[in-house]
């Protein structure tokens, strides 16, 4: 529980537990951190964090905290509406199980006293817990299960009511929380590209813009916007992830934009790395070189 949440000392780590207190997630480190900075990142999505007023803390990031700490400390997260979509996601994408599913629903019931909502989700949980018992002792295939609790899961009236409310910038954050999946949110050309720029004017912009185009890629979308992009970056890495690990980039459009910018340097940085080189043929390689 709580993956998307990180504390970490010089790098390293921190183990924490947790408790419900009414409507809260108290969280309290359980290392000793002695007079040293602790670092939270977290999935800003999906939680709010709630600080004594004796506790002095930065925000570094709108997904990263640093706090000075003594020794051991204590605070509380607020569960957003999107950790319940988020749980939804991760199960059709098949990267949790269906009883890590039903554990995630009902933190997320404990953490709320919305009646109407919490009845729809109970109902839900046993929905999902209720497998087909007119079949008696019947092992039920995986995919027909998955199958039956994906259904029930998209066409429930709290998972759609929060799901449209969505604004780019949440819907922007759900999509690159994974580097890639196969069941990606369906939408069009338009909001591919409001995605795209809502990723390129937010934080981490070149890890958030190579996940989208990871996510997306070979679906049937223009990435003109991507290309420019992690060009006109100049940063030689993450454009070497993005020419090597997405299938649908054109190659050659990709080096035709890099000797445009008549930046030798930083043509000199992609001819000099190995792994960018492996994946471009003689002919792209020999262009390079011209340009330098």
């Amino acid at each position: 529980m709580f993956k998307d949440i990180k504390l970490l000392v010089n790098k390293n780590k921190i183990d924490f537990e947790y408790k419900i207190d009414g409507n809260k997630i108290v969280i309290t480190t359980l290392n000793d951190i002695n007079d040293s900075d602790l670092f939270i990142c977290y999935d800003e999505n999906i939680y709010d964090f709630v600080f004594k007023s004796s506790i002095k803390y930065d925000r570094i990031y709108t997904d990263k905290i640093q706090l000075e700490v003594k020794n051991k400390i204590s605070f509380s997260i607020q569960l957003k509406d999107n950790f319940f979509v988020k749980s939804v996601y991760k199960f059709i994408n098949g990267l949790i199980d269906k009883k890590t599913l039903i554990e995630e629903i009902e933190l997320f019931i404990n953490s709320h006293s919305r009646k109407k909502m919490n009845d729809d989700l109970n109902k839900l949980i046993n929905e999902i817990d209720n497998n087909d018992k007119e079949f008696g002792e019947l092992i039920v295939d995986e995919q027909d299960e998955h199958k039956r609790i994906f259904d029930l899961l998209v066409n429930n009236k709290t998972y759609l009511s929060f799901a449209k409310k969505m604004n780019i910038r949440e819907l922007m954050l759900l999509i690159t929380s994974f580097i890639s999946v196969p069941c990606t949110p369906n939408i069009d050309q338009e909001t591919f590209n409001l995605l795209v720029n809502e990723a390129i004017s937010y934080n981490h912009s070149l890890e958030n813009v190579w996940r989208i185009s990871m996510n997306y890629d070979k679906k049937g979308f223009n990435y003109d916007l991507i290309d420019s992009f992690f060009v006109n970056s100049e940063d030689s890495w993450y454009l070497g992830e993005y020419i090597c690990g997405v299938d649908q980039v054109d190659k050659n459009k990709i080096i035709d934009m890099i000797i445009d910018l008549k930046d030798k340097k930083f043509i000199n940085d992609i001819v000099e790395d190995s792994y960018i080189m492996e994946h471009l043929d003689d002919v792209l390689i020999n262009k390079l070189r011209k340009g330098l």
